[in-house]
């Protein structure tokens, strides 16, 4: 069968389908919301690599992990958590004292970032978790140590602090003191004798 140079390619079925021409581009909140979606399953893909315990976690041990956390996210904003800012999880009515899952995601989400941040500079490999090897109370009051350590090592919360921005700056001036890009000129002198 001789092949027809006009026809189209075959379509792969795994393909997006084409763009309509006609259609107007996404807003700026659709672009927002398949990021959101994105990094939403990010996380649950670092949330699946939770290990099993070896036998139940006591949930007092999660939760003072949860208060590491809470404390090191404070030392890096540098001001207090307000009420709903902080990192909060409880176990399911009926779970008794103890957890025999895998930790849940928003414990072990944030662990696994800070332990992946100490990891990527070789000056804080002191700091880097053993992930997989969260599998005991022991592990994890060991691992809530490293986190009141990092909160510690003003180099790392340093490190761990987001750059500040022109805007953020802007917000943060006083009204009438924002930068406002270079200095006016400094008016010249009037000739002499006026």
């Amino acid at each position: 069968m001789p092949i027809d140079p006009n026809a189209a390619p075959p379509m792969d079925p795994n393909a997006a389908p084409p763009m309509d021409p006609n259609a107007a581009p996404p807003s700026p909140e659709d672009v927002a919301a398949a990021e959101g979606q994105a990094d939403a399953s990010g996380l649950e893909a670092i949330a699946a690599q939770a290990p099993m315990p070896e036998k139940p976690y006591k949930l007092s041990t999660i939760k003072t992990v949860i208060k590491e956390l809470n404390k090191l996210v404070e030392k890096v904003q540098g001001q207090k958590l307000q009420p709903g800012e902080e990192l909060v999880w409880e176990a399911p009515e009926g779970s008794g004292q103890t957890w025999d899952q895998p930790l849940p995601g928003p414990v072990f989400v944030p662990i696994a970032m800070l332990s992946q941040a100490a990891a990527s500079d070789p000056a804080f490999e002191k700091h880097v978790i053993d992930l997989e090897g969260l599998t005991s109370d022991g592990a994890l009051t060991k691992t809530s140590g490293m986190i009141r350590r990092m909160s510690g090592d003003k180099k790392f919360v340093e490190a761990l602090t987001p750059p500040e921005t022109p805007e953020d700056a802007d917000l943060a001036a006083p009204p009438g003191e924002a930068d406002m890009g270079e200095p006016p000129p400094m008016p010249e002198a009037p000739p002499p004798g006026i």
